[in-house]
């Protein structure tokens, strides 16, 4: 009897064991299950790119590597920021599959993988955008379809996106962070330029009719301008606005000069800073699409052999030093501009047109 007891009993223990042990392994963390990369090749050939385009529905942006530099081929090859480059191109080489999705076309818009009205499904008005990656010989290194982005669940510190690969029928849940702008402007430095009012110390205007007015601050410090040549009804606050106009500089497109059709009609407004920096902008406004729009071109130049040194602000944001202890002569500082911006013409803001924008001549009747 105590032997069929304790058979019982020995049973009994295994049994609570082996459950024990299935109920321990059902409650075992379990191994991470690797995400498929999306272009896992891409990671590789990083350095081969050599162009990207990104086409929406009514415009396409070309970023193309010239000499080892990289250019705005949509925007007359107006240099373009690498950081932005780099970034887009590492993050598409993470991208990591989450999910398949659909492969009905009526259903990809919803996702926003519907490609473009000129291309694979033929939607009009779509949202979608196309990014396409290419070596120097133009091979095609990726391509996508980038639709919506879908807001990750409570927890999740990197964003998902919808996507589909233009010769793939599924579109796919991807994990990873892909902003990818398609307009030239978001590919380049709009803070183009910024000289101190206080620099500033006399300013004159010719107009496009021959009419011209000349106005000079007496000596540093001042902040009031003073009437030297010319007529005006402009009030005084407008005139002292004008040393202004190139404080934070921030443009909204640009052309080069070369293939640029200047107007009649343009104002000429030369400004001096106190150490002999002269700035020549020859502004004017043009119609596009039943739009006016306010352009500006820049030329520099000295008005002595002024050995002044000073710090300025380069187009990129950045000090324009020609030694360590950060300073420029203003002949140094008149090369570097005019290597900067002398070969564009920027469409600047419309606030900034009309800071030039000032009566010359007698007071309207």
């Amino acid at each position: 009897m105590k032997r069929q007891q304790l058979l019982v009993l020995s049973a009994m223990t295994i049994v609570a064991i082996v459950a024990a042990g299935l109920f321990t392994h059902s409650r075992a963390p379990q191994t991470k299950i690797e995400k498929e990369t999306l272009f896992p090749e891409l990671a590789g050939k990083i350095n081969d790119v050599a162009r990207i385009e990104i086409t929406s529905e009514d415009r396409t942006v070309i970023l193309q590597k010239q000499d080892n530099l990289w250019v705005l081929q949509s925007a007359d090859n107006y240099p373009a920021q690498f950081d932005k480059i780099k970034d887009t191109v590492i993050s598409l080489s993470e991208l990591k599959i989450l999910a398949t999705k659909t492969d009905k076309p009526k259903l990809y818009p919803e996702l926003g993988v519907e490609g473009l009205s000129i291309g694979d499904s033929g939607v009009k008005n779509s949202t979608s955008q196309l990014l396409i990656l290419k070596d120097k010989s133009g091979t095609m290194l990726a391509s996508l379809i980038i639709g919506k982005t879908r807001k990750s669940s409570a927890g999740k510190s990197r964003p998902n996106l919808y996507v589909r690969k233009p010769d793939a029928k599924n579109a796919l849940l991807v994990e990873g962070y892909l902003q990818i702008k398609s307009h030239n402007t978001d590919w380049y430095e709009r803070h183009v330029i910024h000289i101190p009012a206080t620099r500033i110390q006399d300013v004159n205007i010719v107009k496009s009719n021959g009419d011209h007015l000349k106005i000079n601050k007496p000596s540093e410090g001042e902040t009031e301008f003073k009437l030297v040549e010319g007529k005006t009804a402009s009030p005084s606050v407008l005139l002292n606005r004008l040393a202004t106009f190139f404080e934070d500089m921030r443009v909204d497109g640009v052309h080069a000069t070369d293939s640029f059709e200047f107007p009649d009609g343009a104002t000429l407004t030369t400004f001096t800073t106190f150490n002999g920096l002269v700035i020549i902008v020859k502004s004017f406004l043009i119609e596009e699409n039943g739009e006016e729009k306010a352009f500006a071109h820049f030329l520099f130049s000295t008005v002595t052999s002024n050995t002044e040194s000073t710090k300025r602000t380069d187009s990129g944001g950045e000090k324009m030093t020609s030694s360590n202890s950060g300073t420029l002569s203003v002949e140094e500082e008149s090369r570097l501009w005019n290597e900067y911006l002398s070969n564009w013409v920027y469409e600047i803001p419309g606030f900034k047109f009309e800071t030039l924008d000032i009566h010359v001549g007698q007071s309207p009747k």
